[in-house]
């Protein structure tokens, strides 16, 4: 199979909940900058055919390595639609599927990137996703419980988030028609609604967001646990 899969790798947060001035996706982790975990793993895979990263300038040098496929720089948004669409339109190769995926993200398991893909190749859309264990309750503004959810209906969702191109195509140019706010990628195409794929993956596709959560990567990676 022909390579057919464009990644937009997102590294253009600022790491606001960190104590420190650098962004947590240029931290090191395992030996090696935190955002080239995700990066070097699409740079394994037959399937991709070209890598956009959404970042700042200033770190654009952390990802230009050699044997590269085609790599594109797009600058971030203000919000993470707009850092996606940024990248989306910074497309050089035309290609079947995009892959989205949160460079804060470093742990992401081949089985899954697998099954995700298959799925969004079958749907049309699809997301990793982790059952949700904890009990789940809608609450008032005043923190009155509302509701508990159902549990068994729930996950968080993770990245990799796999779309047909010329789906997200349709689904950005709906969420700039409408104004729409969105909080992930496949929800743009929820807001068609197109159907979108969950596949069940692993708790240790964990997303770096404070402090608390850079101490655990690096425990798992000093154990080789994830």
């Amino acid at each position: 199979m022909k390579p057919d899969i464009t990644v937009i790798l997102l590294a253009g947060g600022q790491g606001s909940r960190f104590a420190q001035k650098t962004p947590k996706q240029y931290l090191p982790l395992g030996g090696k900058i935190l955002a080239l975990h995700s990066f070097d793993f699409f740079l394994k895979q037959a399937c991709v055919q070209e890598i956009v990263v959404v970042c700042a300038a200033e770190y654009q040098k952390i990802f230009q390595k050699s044997d590269l496929p085609a790599l594109t720089f797009a600058p971030p948004g203000k919000r993470r639609q707009d850092s996606l669409i940024n990248g989306f339109q910074k497309r050089r190769l035309p290609a079947a599927l995009c892959c989205i995926h949160d460079a804060a993200r470093p742990f992401i398991r081949q089985e899954d990137f697998t099954k995700t893909l298959a799925a969004a190749r079958a749907t049309g859309a699809a997301t990793l996703g982790y059952p949700v264990s904890e009990t789940i309750k809608s609450c008032t503004a005043k923190m009155l419980v509302k509701k508990t959810l159902p549990r068994k209906t729930l996950y968080q969702i993770q990245t990799p988030q796999i779309i047909l191109s010329s789906l997200l195509q349709r689904a950005i140019e709906n969420v700039l028609a409408k104004q729409l706010l969105v909080t992930d990628d496949v929800s743009m195409v929820e807001a068609l609604q197109e159907p979108v794929q969950v596949v069940s993956g692993s708790n240790h596709n964990l997303k770096i967001t404070v402090e608390q959560d850079l101490k655990w990567a690096e425990f798992l990676c000093q154990t080789n646990t994830y």
